[in-house]
């Protein structure tokens, strides 16, 4: 089976939550310094039912500080602030069940036009980036991409 993905980009694959991330979709992507990166089709349903697809990017690194480096690169250009608020910010995210801090977050308006969204995991040296071209709607689509890892 060739699928195109190295073993550990497989191996991070299989953590993805299946019931969103369409893993046959997951093709290679290049970050700087990551053992495995992907790019995958994610359709979530919100609160009202309402189904939403787009694309994301799960990126994994050796450790915590490898990922902290290429999420720092970000952070270090933009305010404190809340990215459901406002764009060119960072701060943290927390899970929807618990309300508890699980993250760190980069929100910023790319040169290509397209608003990002950047997150880490303080449980695993992980980050996933979505992008779109309307604030509003993709701080939205991320609070419906949980959870992100099922392993």
């Amino acid at each position: 089976m060739s699928d195109g993905l190295t073993a550990d980009e497989r191996a991070l694959r299989d953590t993805l939550n299946a019931d969103q991330w369409s893993r046959d979709s997951c093709a290679h992507t290049e970050w700087r310094g990551a053992d495995a990166a992907l790019y995958c089709t994610v359709t979530t349903v919100d609160q009202y039912g309402v189904s939403g697809t787009g694309k994301a990017s799960v990126i994994m690194y050796g450790t915590k500080s490898d990922r902290d480096a290429v999420f720092q690169s970000y952070a270090a250009r933009l305010q404190p602030g809340d990215c459901e608020a406002r764009t060119n910010a960072y701060g943290t995210w927390r899970e929807n069940n618990t309300g508890d801090s699980a993250g760190d977050v980069v929100c910023f308006l790319s040169n290509t036009g397209q608003y990002v969204f950047l997150c880490s995991y303080y449980d695993r040296p992980a980050l996933v980036q979505i992008s779109g071209p309307d604030h509003t709607s993709l701080a939205a689509w991320w609070h419906t991409m949980e959870p992100v890892f099922s392993s």
